[in-house]
């Protein structure tokens, strides 16, 4: 970053980022869960999952690897989040480096 206004564009580029907190797995996990469910109970329906403690242990499963699978997708977004709350405090630094350099040159 040679310039103040690169830095600024950046850390509203981060800023954005930051504030666009969109994550699009909370409708495909909407979806993933309703379809098993579907699914399940139509094999259920249908007979070919006869016993019932079958059926447990097959939905069980199912969620145990599915809440497995988001903590391990929010440990991700967290870390990510917590890299451009960083990066913005490293722009602000080098900002105000600049903004003394510049008004210390004028002095001179």
């Amino acid at each position: 970053m040679d310039s103040i206004e690169n830095i600024k564009k950046e850390k509203t580029r981060i800023k954005t980022l930051l504030e666009a907190k969109n994550n699009p797995a909370i409708p495909f996990a909407i979806a993933i869960i309703s379809a098993f469910i579907s699914i399940f109970f139509s094999l259920f329906a249908s007979n070919i999952i006869k016993d019932f403690y079958n059926a447990c242990a097959i939905i069980g499963a199912f969620f145990g690897i599915y809440l497995y699978l988001i903590c391990e997708a929010q440990q991700k977004s967290d870390s990510y989040q917590k890299f451009r709350i960083n990066s913005l405090q490293v722009l602000d630094d080098m900002e105000n480096k600049k903004l003394k350099e510049r008004k210390y040159s004028k002095r001179r």
